[in-house]
C-alpha cells in the first residue's frame, strides 16, 4: 500500500482566492494551480491499495466491520 497525503488548498480562481472543496495531493493541485497554498490543518493521510490483493483485503475488512456494526 502507498501512503497518500491530501489537503485542502487556497487557490486563485476567477481572480479571487478561494478554498478547494475537495482534498488533493500536492502533485495533483500543482498541475492546474501552481500558486496553490496548502492548508496544513486539513491534512488527511490515507493508505491506498496498490495491488488487487491489497484491495480485496481492504474490501473484506470494510464488509466485515460494517456487518458487525449492524448487529
Amino acid at each position: 500500500m502507498k501512503t497518500e497525503k491530501t489537503y485542502l488548498w487556497r487557490i486563485k480562481w476567477a481572480g479571487r482566492w478561494t478554498t478547494t472543496r475537495h482534498h488533493c495531493t500536492e502533485e495533483h493541485i500543482r498541475k492546474e494551480h501552481p500558486e496553490a497554498v496548502c492548508l496544513i490543518e486539513s491534512k488527511r493521510v490515507q493508505q491506498i491499495p496498490t495491488t488487487a490483493e491489497e484491495l480485496r483485503e481492504v474490501q473484506q475488512m470494510n464488509f466485515t466491520s460494517g456487518f458487525m456494526r449492524n448487529k
